[in-house]
């Protein structure tokens, strides 16, 4: 039996047939109708898993269920959307609403919920009870599995890690509070910086590959100047790995998970950032890198996560 999976987002709506084992066998992408109600985006991605079927040459008694993943705030147990400014919808039944369409059980969860779920499913993090992810993009996206389920606390929002305060009277951030992870840590706030180092620093090679315009800095170019033994990247490398480790310290004292998996673009930098990463954290525990206890990790799946842990949502306790 196949299960699908539908990563629902503010743009594009990705949506993909999973076999038993978390593999992807065929996907499909359409533009998200942002001004469709729940019942309109039920109807658009029915049919969009008809032409998932048809296109994989299975037909619907070959599919045990259907996962959604959705960014905003969510109601798991309700099937509810209950914000999702980017897509108009409030107090939205979007897992009855498929489930009509389709007459197969539908499963909801938060997008970034659904992609730590499928890295736990099938990813990196498939030999582990508990793990975390953290994704490092536009914000600090989060993703906790406690002994195989997903937390989401009894409130809609619960695990939002990024919006944990680790300082004091910090930069503001869009949620309305100050000094948020996200605000130090998200790859967002690792250019902010790169940006400051580079004008502090002209002669650096963190300005040279910007080619004088600090608009083309991204976070990848603090990584290729570090490798290079840059000292200005170096000194941004070290400021955005501390405050990186402190929170990553924090997720540890709270959840103990065996595992945390780093995601997004940064995630790329694979072990050069872990490297960086796993003695101040283990200093932020009192503990030596060896006796470090969790496992810090990057994702495997990359854009699959989401389409794979929607999939497998059927599969998670109750």
């Amino acid at each position: 039996m196949f299960s699908i999976g539908i990563d629902l987002g503010g743009t594009n709506t990705t949506a993909g047939i999973v076999d038993a084992a978390g593999r992807l066998v065929a996907q499909n992408r359409v533009k998200t109708n942002r001004l469709s109600d729940s019942q309109g985006l039920a109807r658009n991605m029915a049919d969009q898993v008809s032409d998932l079927l048809a296109q994989s040459g299975l037909s619907q008694s070959d599919i045990q269920s259907v996962g959604i993943g959705s960014p905003g705030l969510i109601d798991s147990r309700l099937g509810m959307v209950v914000k999702a400014s980017n897509l108009n919808l409030d107090h939205a039944p979007l897992r009855d609403n498929l489930a009509s369409q389709l007459g197969l059980p539908v499963y909801l969860a938060n997008d970034a919920d659904a992609a730590a779920y499928g890295e736990f499913s099938a990813g990196c993090g498939k030999l582990y009870d508990s793990f975390v992810t953290i994704t490092l993009g536009t914000g600090v996206g989060s993703g906790v599995i406690l002994d195989g389920k997903i937390m989401t606390g009894h409130f809609p929002g619960g695990g939002e890690l990024g919006h944990t305060v680790i300082q004091a009277g910090g930069y503001a951030c869009n949620c309305g509070r100050h000094g948020c992870w996200e605000e130090y840590s998200s790859a967002t706030a690792l250019v902010r910086e790169a940006r400051k180092s580079a004008l502090a620093r002209p002669g650096s090679l963190l300005y040279a590959l910007c080619q004088g315009n600090l608009e083309q800095m991204s976070a990848r170019i603090p990584f290729t100047a570090a490798r290079q033994g840059d000292d200005a990247a170096l000194r941004l490398l070290d400021w955005y790995t501390q405050y990186l480790a402190v929170g990553i310290a924090n997720v540890i004292w709270i959840f103990q998970p065996q595992a945390i998996a780093l995601g997004g673009g940064i995630s790329r930098e694979g072990e050069f950032l872990l490297d960086m990463l796993r003695p101040k954290v283990a200093y932020e525990l009192n503990v030596s890198v060896e006796t470090l206890s969790t496992d810090l990790v990057t994702c495997e799946l990359g854009n699959d996560a989401g389409i794979i842990g929607a999939a497998m949502l059927f599969k998670m306790p109750v």
